[in-house]
């Protein structure tokens, strides 16, 4: 009977490696690989004795593979949950699951695995979840232990902070329970035994770090459980507001919230840095990249940069439109500076552009033009066009007319835009910007039921 149990354990030891390398080294899911028995795995020998203690990497490989396979794994050896030498770190089975973004495995592991945690494995579990998207599982843990709201990585940045570069998720699901780990973490935050001057230190950084991203949602999230003046008071340490923030990177729901602050808004507008910019000189600063490369083609860029700086302008106070900074330079003059390759990029691409659509529109007139001359059917000895009574002929006669008057048109409409001027003005007025006004007005018309309904979201 022992001999008969011995080759069973064998053989159980030989079925697991075949099953584990089947895992690693096909891209069959392991889902739907054929498992050993329940009783196999019931009776078999502890998994960790087959597992080198050197062999770090392939027990890393079994974390990656997750699903159905490592759940068998785990009913053959329950001490695997616990097992602290994964990783370079030497850290738990569900920490590294955390890591490589295994939310499923992380939830399964964190459940076997708790009871065995300290307080530094759950700084790392929880820190871990969020910056890889296991929002759910965070939320979770936020909620047992309370004391997770503050703390920190080895960066000294909290939760808050991490969330706060988090951009708006694609699905609404995710977004809801970012938006309740936001305002729980928050909630605790707030009612802590901390003073307000250590509330506003720990949510100064996460909240210019959102201004910067863009992440709206977070900053309203904050402004409907908080003093929204109090916030938007805050200045980083460059003396610029999160409007000002927004200004700088372009990102036009933040900058509407200057239309729901009421009077503040009046003095937000006057605040300078150091140097002496406002928030018109904000604008005036050539937008990120990132923010460009929205946008197809160097005029709309420039088009939309233009239009970026009159939105800004009208809410400026006329004392400060042309007010010089330090270096002596008025708004408009910094951004001609800041601006100047942008114009000579979109005037190189308007000549393009009216080079290539001149080209097409003067072969149009050309090939239509000579229909004119070469009349279906053929004349008599009189000269009269033999079709010229039937209702085809005249069809042809008007489209041939009217596709040369289009065409000469246009030939000279794209001769004009090549011999422009190519002003800053130009780019203002002469473009198509009917969706960017639009964008600024419904945002503004919006941003109250915005900012409601994340409320609701979070509740």
């Amino acid at each position: 009977m022992q001999m008969k149990e011995q080759n069973f354990n064998i053989y159980n030891i030989k079925a697991l490696s075949e099953k584990l390398d089947l895992a690693m080294n096909s891209t069959t899911s392991p889902h739907v690989i054929q498992m050993p028995t329940s009783r196999s795995a019931r009776y078999g020998r502890p998994l960790l004795d087959y597992l080198p203690e050197n062999n770090r990497e392939r027990r890393e490989i079994y974390i990656k593979r997750g699903g159905r396979l490592f759940s068998m794994l785990l009913q053959g050896h329950t001490m695997f949950t616990s097992y602290r030498n994964w990783g370079k770190e030497s850290v738990f089975p569900v920490q590294l699951a955390a890591l490589q973004g295994q939310s499923g495995m992380a939830k399964y592991l964190y459940e076997k695995s708790s009871k065995e945690f300290g307080e530094e494995d759950y700084d790392k579990l929880f820190l871990a979840c969020i910056k890889n998207g296991i929002y759910d599982l965070a939320l979770e843990m936020s909620e047992m232990e309370r004391r997770l709201a503050f703390t920190r990585d080895e960066e000294e940045q909290t939760g808050l902070h991490i969330l706060a570069r988090k951009k708006c998720a694609k699905s609404r699901a995710t977004q809801t329970t970012i938006l309740k780990l936001v305002n729980h973490l928050w909630e605790v935050i707030l009612t802590g035994e901390d003073s307000e001057e250590e509330i506003r230190s720990i949510i100064r950084d996460p909240l210019f770090e959102a201004a910067k991203v863009g992440n709206f949602e977070f900053i309203a999230q904050l402004l409907s459980t908080y003093h929204p003046a109090d916030l938007i008071w805050e200045v980083d340490d460059g003396d610029k507001s999160i409007i000002h923030i927004a200004v700088l990177h372009r990102h036009t729901k933040i900058f509407n919230l200057i239309h729901e602050i009421g009077s503040i808004k009046d003095v937000i507008v006057t605040f300078e840095d150091p140097k002496g910019n406002n928030l018109l000189h904000c604008a005036a600063e050539l937008a990120p990249q990132d923010q460009l490369n929205l946008i197809s083609g160097a005029a709309f860029q420039m088009m939309h940069e233009l239009m970026w700086f009159e939105e800004v302008k009208r809410v400026m106070q006329p004392s400060y439109i042309d007010k010089k900074n330090s270096d002596e330079l008025t708004p408009l003059e910094l951004f001609s500076i800041k601006h100047e390759d942008l114009l000579k990029k979109a005037e190189s691409w308007m000549e393009r552009t009216a080079d290539s659509c001149m080209l097409v529109s003067t072969v149009i007139a050309t090939g239509v033009l000579s229909a004119l001359f070469s009349i279906p059917g053929g004349d008599n000895d009189h000269g009269i066009p033999h079709y010229l009574k039937k209702l085809a002929f005249l069809v042809f006669a008007v489209s041939d007319a009217t596709a040369l008057i289009f065409a000469a048109t246009s030939t000279v409409i794209f001769l004009s835009i090549r011999i422009s001027r190519y002003a800053e003005n130009d780019f203002l007025w002469s473009l198509p910007s009917y969706n960017f006004r639009y964008q600024f007005r419904s945002s503004n018309h919006k941003l109250y039921k915005k900012i409601e309904s994340i409320k609701i979201m979070a509740m």
